[in-house]
């Protein structure tokens, strides 16, 4: 698994750099070269393997991330279950960290999550400096920063933490996307030499010129269950709260914070999707994941008000836990059950996890006696 898919290009700048000019890798990878050539630089330095440099690098962003995601739902004012299961559902979920774990090389997709989660802190206590610092590292981890630009700036703009006229939050933000704009020039020009040259534009047109010319429902259909996939858990939780009428709070920092994720996770979103299933794939879990904290975020307000997170008790938590970390068992890199159609068991064993899951969340509870009583 170690040099499947993308990764063989990772693996390549981290072994040869700094000198990259013998192979040419497509752009949009070769671009993202700042952090294989510094975990090729460590390891070198350690005396271990690129691979291994690869695979310590994955564990120790994980921590990170998990760190970082305690300290961020705790100054949003989450704790007790809500807490663990929003945390659960980040951990377990079968694109972000395992996938990562079968696949070290893109390692690059997990510092993307953490500054992704740095820049909502930065952004949630109005401090611009650090703002702008985890920009350029997330911009250096993936162009998809790019695409964060407009949640961003929307922030910025309207978050009350942001106690400044509106002039200097405009300035503020014009900083912002200048040097995030700044960083990704850089990066494709210095990877200019060792790149085959491509354009998010041209994958855009062909995206947009296969849904209209070349569309075809079963591609369609398999490509969309992909993407739900990724999200399906969170997303059958969130229905089943609108359902309910569960409602974030009104107030304006709450309901500004509320648009800023949605913002934020439909950007991410969007371009695997528009780039349409000949291009992205098997690959659209993957990149829609990355906007997984920010939808995670977006259920935990009505998630508090369910009965799971009302009554707290410790057999509907580890009951969750179980079923999410079961949940999480890809036939891809774990070994368990059929091996013929895993796909089809994989889709079809998560999708009873969510209903599972929905189960504990919402039925009511009777101490006495058990859930649904």
């Amino acid at each position: 698994h170690a040099m499947a898919g993308d990764t063989k290009g990772y693996f390549w700048i981290a072994t040869n750099a700094p000198e990259l000019n013998s192979k040419k890798i497509p752009q949009h990878r070769a671009q993202r070269f700042v952090v294989p050539v510094a975990i090729g630089v460590v390891a070198r330095g350690l005396g271990i393997r690129e691979e291994t440099g690869f695979y310590l690098a994955v564990l120790f962003v994980s921590f990170a991330i998990v760190y970082r995601w305690q300290r961020l739902i705790q100054w949003c004012g989450y704790s007790g279950t809500t807490a663990i299961a929003i945390t659960a559902m980040l951990i377990f979920n079968p694109y972000a960290f395992r996938f990562c774990f079968a696949f070290p090389g893109m390692v690059g997709d997990l510092i993307f999550i953490w500054s992704l989660l740095h820049v909502l802190d930065s952004l949630l206590k109005g401090q611009a400096i650090f703002l702008i610092f985890w920009m350029i590292l997330m911009a250096l981890a993936r162009q998809t920063a790019l695409l964060c630009l407009p949640a961003i700036v929307f922030g910025i703009l309207f978050l009350p933490s942001w106690n400044k006229p509106q002039g200097t939050r405009i300035l503020y933000a014009l900083s912002v996307v200048t040097v995030t704009g700044l960083v990704y020039q850089f990066s494709r020009s210095i990877a200019a030499p060792f790149s085959i040259p491509t354009s998010s534009w041209n994958y855009l047109s062909d995206g947009m010129a296969w849904y209209l010319f070349q569309f075809d429902w079963v591609t369609f259909r398999t490509f969309f269950l992909r993407f739900v996939l990724a999200f399906w858990i969170p997303v059958t939780l969130l229905l089943g709260c609108l359902a309910l009428g569960l409602k974030a709070s009104h107030d304006r920092s709450s309901r500004v914070l509320q648009i800023l994720l949605w913002i934020l996770t439909v950007s991410i979103c969007a371009q695997p999707i528009l780039f349409g299933p000949e291009l992205t794939g098997g690959n659209i879990q993957r990149l829609t994941v990355l906007s997984l904290a920010a939808a995670l975020l977006i259920l935990a307000p009505r998630l508090e008000m369910t009965p799971f997170s009302q009554d707290g008790s410790a057999l509907r938590t580890g009951s969750l836990l179980l079923v999410l970390w079961l949940s999480s068992l890809h036939h891809l890199y774990s070994f368990w059950g059929p091996q013929i159609d895993a796909a089809v068991y994989f889709a079809g064993f998560h999708l009873v996890s969510s209903f599972a899951t929905a189960l504990i969340v919402f039925l009511p509870y009777n101490r006495t006696c058990s859930l649904g009583s």
